[in-house]
């Protein structure tokens, strides 16, 4: 190997791994861009792991109510049937809902800054 050609490899190897650091960094910064918001609930109280099926989460209960607790990722408001509900620093929140008996829908509703949109539903049955 030339002199020249040591060269001209370091320098196609060095652009190279600039190349990927900068896809790398880009693809991390738009994390929350490609990712879109997200609702996770953690607990429902009575319950001892919310497991969805075909993305609704269900739930039998004998009391009245029953809280409602979770993290919403990457959100910018949430709410629970169109209520506003707070979330702290970190996301989580904790909602006390009443139950009626029979069948109850809740649903929990997230944009994100893009106007990207989440649904959670639970089906809640008080007996």
């Amino acid at each position: 190997m030339t002199r020249e050609t040591t060269k001209r490899a370091l320098a196609i190897g060095t652009i190279v791994i600039v190349v990927i650091i900068i896809i790398g960094y880009a693809y991390i910064g738009s994390h929350s861009l490609i990712s879109g918001p997200s609702i996770v609930v953690t607990n429902i109280s009575g319950t001892v792991s919310p497991a969805p099926i075909k993305g609704v989460i269900y739930g039998s209960f004998a009391t009245s109510t029953v809280t409602i607790a979770g993290v919403a990722k990457r959100i910018q408001s949430i709410s629970l049937n169109g209520s506003p509900i707070q979330i702290d620093e970190n996301g989580n929140f904790s909602q006390i809902i009443s139950l009626f008996p029979g069948f109850n829908a809740e649903t929990f509703f997230g944009k994100d800054a893009f106007g990207h949109t989440t649904t959670v539903e639970l089906d809640l049955n008080r007996e």
